[in-house]
């Protein structure tokens, strides 16, 4: 290596240009060279494929009716293929139909592979196997020897003639590599000029002429657009700084129109807040200058009975609540809390980032909506008449205190229990027939029947069945009034 060093680039760059175009072409005639010789099977089995295949089509009407003239009537059209060593018919169990050899040959038969068809070499020669069917039907088999010596000697002389091409091209690149150094020798000095200057300078103007379509003229075009770029550096970074810009007053807009107040925070109660947008004047009476400059001013808003869930533990990754907040005018509202704590460059601990939503209405809502549910489980309860809810099926599954009473079971031995069980049975395809028809029209329907009691003793009723939907409108069972009466 230290002798390679010494000499001048002239003489290096003749070695490397030899080397490099010798180098390239070896590995291409050697690429070609294996390809062919990796090929070589494949090139053989697209060669005496087909030819198998027309035997196997043609040879089948012969094994499926056992001729062997036929069979070898078949196979005596080989005698045109000068490639051929032999080729035999097998009938299904595995017995030789018919045979072929090439005169003056005596292959050995290639023994039908039972399973599928398949193919291999031997030395020069190649064995195909191959199920024959009539109509779907496995009737025998073909194998097949084919004298790939024609192929081999082809494959030799093109590896000669590569080789031979192979030293021809390194001659000739040798003697091109003397004219070409002056070519390659001159841009590298005009860029070397050049770059010097910049360097020295600071001058990114300077181009350096030439548009050679190789490597060097490559070379010279990305020097060139490398000190294009740098040239434009400062416009582009002064667009970019427009750019940020216009992206961050783009998304102070959208965040000063999102319903809910945006905001970026410290974790902890006395964590100060570094971000709040402009509808938290609107939620709570303060404007976004007021809340920043106070620390702890959220925390104080806050209810005192939820001040231990509003805070926010810096375990979580995602935090959402609902609690109870005091307004500049003293109100008391609740809102919806949630975010995600992220950690952002240049800031020691994460931060909250987060939206406050107002949802004082559908608090108010839920609480009025327990507070009815509440009535009227108090009004089923205390109520004299006996009720009681069975699915589409007529599983009972709650009944009230008064059904209880009028039927003496307990609300665990009633339930899962089916209503017939309760009702004698001459009551039975009148209920039925009742019921069907709510479950059909959707409509109450109303009629006396008795109970069996715990006691055996029969109860008359008056019952009114109505249909009971879900939200969706689909029907999810039926529930019944029963009014205790004096007969049926």
């Amino acid at each position: 290596m230290p002798v390679v060093l010494e000499k001048s680039i002239k003489e290096r760059l003749q070695r490397v240009i030899v080397l490099t175009t010798v180098t390239i072409l070896a590995v291409a005639s050697c690429s070609i060279i294996i390809f062919e010789w990796r090929s070589y099977r494949q090139t053989a089995l697209q060669a005496w494929g087909p030819l198998a295949e027309v035997l196997a089509d043609n040879g089948a009407p012969a094994l499926a009716f056992h001729d062997p003239v036929a069979a070898k009537k078949t196979l005596a059209t080989l005698r045109f293929q000068t490639g051929v060593l032999g080729a035999w018919l097998y009938t299904e169990d595995g017995k030789i139909l018919g045979a072929y050899t090439r005169p003056g040959e005596r292959p050995l038969p290639v023994a039908p592979d039972p399973n599928t068809s398949a193919s291999w070499l031997e030395g020069r020669e190649l064995l195909l196997t191959c199920q024959v069917r009539l109509r779907g039907e496995l009737v025998g088999w073909l194998t097949l020897r084919a004298d790939l010596h024609t192929e081999v000697q082809r494959l030799r002389y093109s590896t000669f003639v590569i080789i031979g091409c192979l030293i021809l091209a390194g001659l000739v690149a040798l003697a091109i590599a003397y004219r070409l150094q002056q070519t390659i020798l001159n841009p590298i000095h005009s860029l070397m000029q050049v770059a010097e200057t910049v360097a020295t300078r600071h001058d990114y103007s300077l181009r350096v002429a030439g548009n050679q379509p190789d490597e060097i003229g490559r070379l010279t075009e990305s020097f060139n657009e490398m000190l294009k770029q740098i040239q434009k550096r400062d416009t582009q970074l002064a667009e970019t700084r427009t750019q940020l810009a216009n992206a961050e007053e783009k998304y102070r807009q959208l965040v000063e129109r999102v319903p809910a107040v945006s905001y970026t925070a410290e974790i902890g109660p006395a964590g100060r807040w570094h971000f709040v947008s402009p509808q938290i004047e609107t939620l709570l009476g303060y404007t976004p200058a007021e809340w920043l400059s106070e620390s702890g001013l959220w925390f104080r808003r806050v209810h005192l009975e939820d001040r231990a869930r509003a805070v926010v533990h810096e375990t979580n990754k995602q935090y959402a609540m609902e609690y109870r907040m005091i307004t500049r005018d003293g109100r008391l509202i609740w809102v919806r809390d949630e975010g995600v704590i992220l950690r952002e460059p240049g800031q020691p601990k994460p931060l909250l980032h987060g939206i406050l939503r107002d949802v004082t209405e559908r608090q108010q809502s839920t609480a009025a909506l327990g507070e009815m549910r509440q009535r009227f489980q108090d009004l089923y309860n205390s109520s004299q008449d006996a009720i009681g809810y069975a699915d589409l099926d007529g599983r009972l599954i709650h009944v009230n205190s008064a059904f209880e009473k009028l039927t003496g079971y307990t609300q665990d031995e009633l339930q899962m229990r089916l209503y017939q069980e309760l009702t004698p049975p001459e009551f039975h395809e009148l209920e039925q027939r009742l019921v069907s028809e709510v479950l059909r029209s959707g409509q109450a329907a109303r009629y006396r029947k008795e109970y069996w009691s715990k006691t055996d003793k029969r109860v008359p009723v008056e019952i009114t069945a109505f249909l009971v939907r879900n939200s969706d409108g689909q029907a999810t069972g039926l529930a019944t009034i029963a009014h205790e009466t004096g007969a049926v």
